[in-house]
């Protein structure tokens, strides 16, 4: 199974220039979606560890996106390296996992794989990873704005911590609130220095349009691994 599989789900995406705020492929409501992916990871995981299912599934999912960025044959085989380790029926859970997180940020903008990840209770398991509420960042995305830059031309917002993408995906919200086209008026630079957070964030700024430059890398030391651009910032022509 190639990344095509993964990217029809980008398609629906990829033509538009808003979101959706209702999701009209899975027509359940949030609960569902929550209860539904759940269950499949906990499918996935009767052989296997939650937390290597978890960052199979994550980092499988990123470079699906990505790939359908740069149509790269070095990401192809990173991600067929994982598809070896599943079955066929596996791996169309997986694709359905991709579907419901979709379905998920087209029904509100949320940090839905933080959430995920916290409820399947990774955080003591890996790296004692913890994200911050999404109604904090909210707050956070509020006490920062100032209309006044988005009058002319293209913010760009540097988060050196992004995590799964919750603070930056709170700014989307609160500037669509404010009447602010996101997708066209803010331009984000996002790096964290873990892998399985990188992809996370990628998976959910690329799946809400946002235009971002998703680094994996140390803010501090200045060193980055990796550096992948979202297909709303390709749309836009925009390469960090």
């Amino acid at each position: 199974m190639s990344t095509e599989v993964l990217q029809q789900t980008l398609t629906q995406f990829q033509q538009v220039q808003k979101p959706a705020k209702k999701s009209t492929a899975y027509s359940m409501e949030l609960p569902e979606i929550k209860k539904q992916f759940l269950k499949k990871v906990e499918d996935l995981s009767y052989s296997r560890h939650h937390w290597q299912v978890w960052q199979d599934w994550t980092e499988s999912a990123a470079l699906a996106i990505a790939n359908s960025v740069y149509h790269d044959d070095g990401i192809e085989k990173r991600y067929m390296a994982i598809v070896d380790r599943y079955n066929s029926e596996e791996m169309t859970q997986m694709a359905h996992l991709l579907g419901l997180t979709t379905a998920a940020l087209e029904y509100k903008y949320q940090d839905f794989l933080g959430a995920m990840f916290m409820e399947l209770e990774l955080g003591n398991k890996w790296r004692g990873q913890f994200f911050t509420p999404y109604n904090l960042c909210k707050v956070i995305a509020e006490l920062t704005y100032s209309p006044e830059q988005y009058h002319d031309g293209v913010v760009t917002l540097d988060e050196p911590a992004v995590g799964a993408g919750a603070m930056v995906i709170a700014k989307c919200e609160m500037l669509e609130e404010k009447g602010v086209n996101y997708q066209q008026k803010l331009r984000v630079v996002a790096q964290d220095v873990d892998w399985m957070t990188f992809c996370m964030a990628y998976i959910q700024l690329s799946l809400i349009g946002c235009q971002a430059h998703v680094i994996h890398g140390n803010s501090l030391s200045m060193e980055a691994n990796e550096a992948w651009c979202t297909p709303m910032a390709m749309i836009h022509g925009w390469f960090g």
